[in-house]
């Protein structure tokens, strides 16, 4: 049956045709499979791009970061040197410190505290003579080289000297540093600008304080009755009459020793006439008072906002 052979022939052809064409897809996908899995990645390619010479990788340069010059700054020999001398100087300015963190008045003295702590400093690297000889010691030219003590003389501190010497000794400190060290010292200078040494308030509230009333005279009660208007013109005279018998008045020891100006002020108001029955020193003990209400310091306001801020915060506005 040819006709049926070759119809077989003719239908068995194509179907080995159809096989091969199927194993040959499947192994040109099985290659190309293979060739993906082969194909080196991105990372891999940039690895040989900078191998072969292409581009240049990266020096790596050491940053100096901010721990690492802290640590650098603390290290230096000058730096301990001005930490001793602050260890040293520091507790000088520790009773102007509480003199102005205080809740009492001090008004009174506060003119006088400063001018013992600007003295102190002088002494510290201005000769002897010079202090002795100057008719105050704001008129000090405490600049000049002539009136300035020898490197040697100066008052820095024990552990200051010898640590300083001991620098000096294993040269970690130059010559340089140790001149810049001495000339760095400007405290005296700060404090003329800073601070209201020679203020007229001051000064005459100095009246205020009961252990001074035979040094000062009525000109400070003046000036406060001048400024703030606080007595009348036809009191004038009851006031400086007061004011001389305060002078020499001996007060008992519970006024002298009274640890507030104020409440010392309170008891000498109480005080009265055996004649008259009338407070010896009212119109004196009024404007006493009124002199004792300025602030010496900003204190008082910063410890009010301080606790305003405790109270109120914000979650709590109320």
């Amino acid at each position: 049956m040819p006709s049926i052979s070759g119809k077989l022939v003719h239908t068995s052809v194509p179907t080995k045709q159809k096989v091969c064409s199927k194993e040959s897809s499947a192994k040109a996908q099985e290659e190309g499979h293979c060739q993906k899995l082969k194909r080196p990645s991105s990372d891999s390619q940039k690895k040989s791009l900078s191998t072969s010479g292409k581009t240049k990788p990266r020096e790596s340069m050491p940053l100096s970061t901010k721990q690492d010059r802290i640590k650098s700054c603390f290290e230096r020999a000058s730096t301990k040197l001005y930490c001793l001398f602050l260890q040293a100087s520091i507790p000088a300015f520790d009773k102007l410190n509480l003199l102005l963190q205080s809740d009492k008045p001090n008004i009174h003295v506060l003119g006088r505290e400063l001018q013992a702590i600007y003295t102190d400093l002088l002494c510290k690297f201005v000769k002897p003579a010079v202090l002795v000889a100057a008719s105050s010691v704001y008129t000090v030219d405490f600049r000049s080289l002539n009136n300035q003590k020898s490197e040697n003389d100066l008052v820095i501190g024990t552990k200051t000297r010898q640590y300083l010497h001991a620098c000096i000794a294993d040269k970690s400190l130059q010559h340089e540093d140790v001149k810049l060290f001495y000339s760095s010292v400007k405290a005296c200078t700060y404090m003329q600008k800073k601070f209201p040494l020679q203020d007229e308030l001051l000064r005459n509230a100095q009246v205020a304080d009961i252990s001074q009333r035979e040094k000062v005279s009525f000109d400070c009660v003046r000036y406060f009755v001048d400024r703030f208007g606080l007595v009348k013109e036809d009191e004038m005279d009851e006031l400086e009459s007061q004011f001389v018998r305060y002078q020499i008045f001996s007060f008992s020891e519970d006024i002298l020793s009274a640890d507030r100006a104020d409440v010392a002020w309170n008891m000498i108001g109480q005080l009265k006439n055996c004649t008259t029955q009338k407070s010896s020193f009212s119109v004196l003990v009024k404007v006493m008072l009124v002199i004792l209400t300025i602030p010496h310091s900003n204190a008082d306001s910063e410890r009010v906002f301080s606790i305003v801020r405790k109270n109120r915060t914000e979650f709590r506005p109320n």
